[in-house]
């Protein structure tokens, strides 16, 4: 036996205990994180403000689904105050952040837009918890509900996901032919981020809930648009960019300057969206307002 086996099965010989120990520590770590891994990936928080806050011509209307499941879910939606104006269809990131919606929800309706923000089982006071299964079948829901019952066309829809709510907008644009698709913040996958934060774990290998943009981005036949900033921190732009170049339709990134995870808007993304949506109406608008 060389003398470098012979200092190796020292080694070991006088560790095993303690290397014993490390890996049990870390198997066990792994299976809690395994078995509790939903707890790491959703974060629901508070439910929504009490509806009656609302000054009265602002209220949106409450819109109750049932999806296939069978949970019963409800959103809040503004119709559109003009009528050749699409509706977006909002899907949030895992922030509880009702200011930062109404805001959003705001600015599209002064122009015309409606506005509903689809509100996911186990956030917003709804009932349940969420999955990935669970979302998908909840945006099934309120697209049904808006195409089946209020009577509107696909393509007289626009899906908005931020964040985590960018897996679901991406699944919907694969069932559902819209107007357009618009990501911000979004990620490749769901696993792509989780690798980054969980490295020293086979997470490709435990986690559920994959919500893999990359794989679906490609079939998608409406317009896209991604809006990113240039230093999220929480989810690299280069995970956007793979999304970027895997849509094979019309498309459009913006990259904002200096803007990190949360702080997109600071950077016009609003008016972004709002000169891509024209621009499919008016080709000649959407150059002088996006950047490549």
């Amino acid at each position: 036996m060389s003398d470098y086996k012979q200092k190796s099965a020292h080694f070991l010989r006088r560790n095993k205990d303690w290397i014993i120990g490390v890996l049990c520590v870390y198997l066990l770590a792994m299976a809690y994180m395994a078995v509790f891994q939903r707890n790491y990936l959703y974060f629901p928080g508070d439910v929504r403000p009490d509806i009656e806050l609302f000054e009265a011509l602002d209220r949106p209307q409450i819109i109750e689904v049932t999806p296939e499941d069978g949970l019963d879910i409800t959103g809040w939606y503004w119709p559109p105050s003009e009528s050749d104006k699409p509706v977006i269809v909002y899907f949030h990131g895992n922030a509880q952040d009702y200011s930062y919606w109404l805001e959003r929800a705001k600015y599209f309706r002064n122009d015309g837009y409606g506005f509903l923000l689809a509100e996911y089982r186990g956030y917003g006071g709804n009932d349940g918890f969420p999955t990935e299964q669970g979302l998908y079948n909840d945006a099934r829901a309120y697209l049904n509900n808006l195409i089946n019952n209020l009577n509107i066309d696909p393509q007289n829809i626009v899906l908005i996901g931020r964040s985590l709510g960018s897996g679901v907008a991406t699944q919907m644009a694969t069932e559902y032919t819209v107007r357009a698709l618009v990501l911000e913040s979004a990620y490749s996958s769901a696993v792509d981020v989780a690798s980054a934060s969980y490295w020293y774990f086979p997470v490709s290998y435990l986690m559920w809930d994959r919500f893999n943009s990359l794989e679906k981005i490609g079939s998608v036949q409406s317009p896209v648009l991604i809006i990113h900033g240039e230093k999220d921190d929480l989810i690299p732009i280069s995970q956007a960019e793979k999304l970027y170049m895997a849509v094979k339709q019309n498309k459009k990134m913006v990259r904002i300057e200096g803007a990190g995870h949360n702080d997109i808007y600071a950077g016009d993304a609003q008016k972004y969206i709002i000169g891509f949506l024209e621009g499919l109406d008016y080709p000649d608008k959407v150059e002088n307002i996006l950047p490549e």
